[in-house]
């Protein structure tokens, strides 16, 4: 090792190695000297400010490839006019985080600044679709993003929540089967490696809180928008969705496949075996929307989701091939359970580790979810388990603030929505002297958690603190009304490819969280204290370094009359 050291040093002595790291330092340092400016511009738009950098073309890429977080956090402080333009690649990038800036930003028409670059970016590199089927995809798209609207209100929205709030009333028993056997657990108890424990005389199961939360999620709720069918058919696909999402963010940058990179190689293959069951799905679904058999395990595809439906139809209109339709639907799946399913878990953690909170929360929402204790009729020998009696899903989202404040403060925290435009038109943001020009051919981006964790706009930032999202509102009678709303985040994005499914997500969350609050008692293994993990961002959302294992065990319900 030492003689290994030796040569090393000899190496970086010798006047070709000392000339070269010179030449990198000089061209580092003139590089820094002549780049950056000041924002200009003293009447009417600005130019914004162009922080210096050291490398060459590259630019920013190194300060961001780092840590960009960071990176971007400091210039937060640094520029608080909202605005800062930086070079990638050659490329200039504005990054807004000013809401008064980012929210025109979003609103711009598709003739000003364009996002749908994004959306054919990823068809290709992370849901399965060829450069053949781009052309295809113009045709089809419109109709396609209409589509989405369906999951916003309506008949569509109103199937979505009810299908599910019918699947979770029939599984929150099952949430925790108290089986030790795993051949007798629920699929979600198997992902979080339950397991049956005693205390004291008291019976609890032990599982990994986020694989089990995500995992009842997306397992109780997907049925709601591919039908019973899909679920019963893959009953392993959204371990599938969780592996492809945790290297979404590598495919999108279009790394080689065949790079050794173990996320990268485990989303590649997890892709793979979700079109395979995709396309097994569509063949399906074509047979049956023309009337034909679709075989004996596929027998209940009448209960897809109206989304699915109208989908089912433009694909048919276009006379798209099954695997395009597969390639799109990988998209529709992966979004909606790996941008939402997760959050229930933050929800419960910071719900659960403040036991004053979690008290009266389950008051605030005792008069719209109850659960009873049926009668068991079969004698000591068989336990039955409690159930909800009464689901009052628009209750638990219009009256409840706290619980909704605390899904607010969830997404503020643990959402990192991040939009991008390019630049058609010279355009500006802003009024006045406070606006500021975007030139034609340059990239807008609106990091959305960069103001969700800015200081000046919520103290402690990266404390969960749900009670600051609650208002008193006094309506036209004078009376005062407690609500809690959005205010200025934008966990889901803005303009027209805000998140179609934002109405969707929040009933699902608040509906899980009301319903295992209400049912369950959730503590830390005796002798352990709840903490707060660090996260890792993904895509769309930050998720927990480190596992959290919790006991559980059924809260005691009054009767069945």
């Amino acid at each position: 090792m030492a003689g290994q050291l030796e040569q090393l040093l000899a190496k970086a002595q010798q006047p070709t190695t000392v000339a070269v790291i010179v030449a990198l330092l000089i061209v580092a340092i003139t590089t820094r000297l002549f780049t950056g400016a000041p924002e200009s511009g003293s009447k009417g738009a600005h130019t914004a400010a162009k922080p210096g950098y050291y490398a060459p073309f590259l630019g920013h890429v190194p300060q961001m490839s780092l840590n960009g977080d960071s990176f971007l956090a400091g210039l937060r402080e640094k520029y608080p006019q909202g605005i800062v333009s930086l070079l990638f690649m050659g490329k200039t990038h504005s990054i807004v985080y000013k809401p008064s800036l980012a929210t025109p930003l979003m609103n711009k028409p598709h003739s000003v600044a364009d996002e749908s670059f994004v959306s054919k970016r990823l068809c290709l590199t992370n849901f399965g679709f060829k450069k053949s089927d781009l052309d295809l995809f113009q045709v089809f798209w419109d109709e396609v993003g209409k589509a989405y609207n369906i999951m916003l209100s309506g008949e569509g929205l109103a199937n979505l929540v009810e299908t599910t709030a019918t699947s979770l009333k029939s599984s929150i028993a099952d949430f925790v089967t108290f089986n030790a056997y795993p051949s007798d657990q629920a699929e979600w108890e198997r992902m979080a490696e339950a397991d049956v424990v005693e205390h004291n005389g008291e019976q609890y199961v032990e599982a990994e809180l986020m694989g089990l939360t995500k995992n009842f999620v997306a397992q109780t709720a997907n049925p709601a928008l591919m039908g019973t069918d899909f679920c019963k058919n893959f009953p392993e696909y959204p371990k599938y969705v969780w592996d492809f999402d945790a290297g979404f963010v590598l495919m999108a940058m279009g790394l080689p496949s065949w790079l050794p990179w173990w996320p990268l190689q485990r989303a590649q293959a997890s892709k793979r075996r979700q079109l395979g069951c995709l396309d097994e799905y569509h063949e399906a679904l074509d047979k049956w929307s023309k009337g034909e058999e679709p075989g004996h395990r596929w027998e209940n595809l009448d209960d897809i989701s109206i989304l699915q439906k109208e989908r089912v139809r433009i694909w048919e209109k276009h006379n798209v091939p099954v695997s395009v339709r597969a390639a799109a639907d990988l998209g529709l799946v992966w979004a909606m359970n790996a941008n939402s399913s997760p959050l229930v878990y933050w929800m419960l953690l910071h719900i659960y580790k403040d036991t004053v909170l979690l008290e009266q929360i389950r008051e605030e929402i005792a008069p719209y979810i109850k659960g009873v204790q049926p009668t068991n009729l079969f004698g000591t020998g068989i336990s039955i388990p409690p159930k909800l009696e009464t689901f009052d899903i628009e209750g638990l989202t219009t009256k409840c603030p706290l619980l909704k404040s605390s899904y607010v403060e969830t997404l503020r925290l643990y959402v990192s929505a991040w939009s991008i435009k390019y630049v058609l038109k010279d355009t500006t943001l802003g009024r006045g002297d406070d606006a500021y020009v975007l030139s034609e051919g340059t990239y807008a981006h609106a990091p959305h958690d960069l103001h969700q964790l800015d200081p000046k706009y919520f103290p402690e930032p990266h404390e969960w603190q749900p009670r600051r999202h609650v208002k008193e509102v006094m309506g036209e009678d004078g009376k005062i009304t407690i609500t809690a709303d959005m205010g200025s985040i934008r966990p889901y994005g803005g303009g027209a490819y805000m998140c179609k499914g934002r109405a969707f997500a929040m009933r699902e969350l608040m509906m899980y969280t009301a319903a295992i609050v209400t049912m369950y008692d959730i503590r830390r293994p005796e002798g352990q204290e709840w903490f707060v993990p660090k996260t890792t961002k993904q895509a769309a959302s930050r998720h927990p370094t480190k596992e959290m294992k919790v006991w559980i065990k059924r809260r005691p319900q009054p009767d069945e009359e």
